[in-house]
């Protein structure tokens, strides 16, 4: 059976999602080298395609995303934002998504970000998500 034609969607499997990443760390992004949002997303795939470590397809399909989502992310040379990172890992999901799941996932609203004053790192106006560069994407 294709993948793409068994996504599971019951309680269990939000919550067994919710417990994988539940065991990501804050600061991998640096210290593991890749992006806790990244890691959610592969995590998501995988608990929706029921990937194991010997299910070639669906294995491949979950790390594929990931792998994406990272990609997206380490295209900006930012310090950490886990807000911006989530944001980013959400769209493209959203973008891959369309080609694996039936229904698609969707991330349609803009973000304007409201808490920079709390991340030292924030890169402020070479942010998607500060505000006059949020309007600018809008229009």
């Amino acid at each position: 059976m294709d993948v793409r034609e068994r996504p599971s969607r019951d309680m269990t499997t939000g919550l067994t999602g919710i417990d994988r990443g539940s065991n990501v760390p804050g600061g991998v992004c640096g210290f593991w080298g890749s992006c806790g949002a990244a890691i959610g997303a592969g995590i998501a795939f995988s608990v929706i395609l029921e990937a194991t470590p010997v299910t070639p397809s669906a294995r491949q399909i979950a790390q594929s995303v990931t792998a994406a989502v990272l990609t997206r992310i380490a295209s900006l040379k930012a310090g950490r934002c886990c807000q911006r990172e989530s944001y980013l890992a959400l769209k493209e999901v959203a973008a891959i998504s369309e080609n694996i799941l039936k229904p698609s996932m969707l991330a349609e609203d803009q973000l304007i970000c409201e808490q920079s004053h709390q991340n030292r790192e924030c890169v402020r106006k070479n942010c998607l998500l500060w505000e006059e560069v949020s309007t600018r994407v809008r229009t």
